[in-house]
């Protein structure tokens, strides 16, 4: 019997011992001027954690799940905090198998746009069926935000 819960404890505490850490840099391209999430897409496996790191200097970024672009009924945090600066960053972590799409929303029309794979992608019947963020500037209806 002291063998049988030796061995049960050892395997959770090696299952538990295989998350990994993986990180997701916010940056811009000075030469050509480009904002963009490096690497764009990620695969990982549940369990797993992603940091997205702010190293941009120059811009405020953030990052936002689609609410459409997420498996169904996942437990994440849709928005990281609005305004994050260089050398901030922000942990999520991934319990849920599927595909998450998300984007930087001062920049999403300059297509600051990224997808994290967790085990495999979604398929279309498993994709959350929010309503799609669509265009994102209503033109004088949102107070400016400094």
């Amino acid at each position: 019997m002291k063998i049988l819960l030796m061995g049960a404890l050892l395997s959770s505490v090696s299952f538990m011992a295989q998350a990994e850490d993986f990180t997701v840099h916010m940056k811009f391209n000075e030469d050509s001027g480009a904002v963009y999430f490096e690497p764009r897409k990620l695969e990982i496996k549940k369990g797993d954690t992603v940091t997205f790191v702010h190293k941009d200097p120059y811009n405020v970024h953030n990052i936002m799940f689609e609410p459409n672009g997420v498996p169904k009924n996942a437990k994440i945090p849709m928005m990281s905090p609005e305004e994050m600066n260089e050398g901030d960053s922000w942990k999520v972590t991934f319990n849920q198998s599927g595909s998450y799409a998300y984007h930087c929303h001062p920049h999403y029309d300059a297509g600051m746009m990224g997808e994290i794979i967790v085990d495999r992608p979604s398929t279309p019947e498993e994709k959350s069926t929010a309503p799609a963020m669509g265009h994102h500037h209503a033109e004088g209806s949102s107070p400016n935000h400094h």
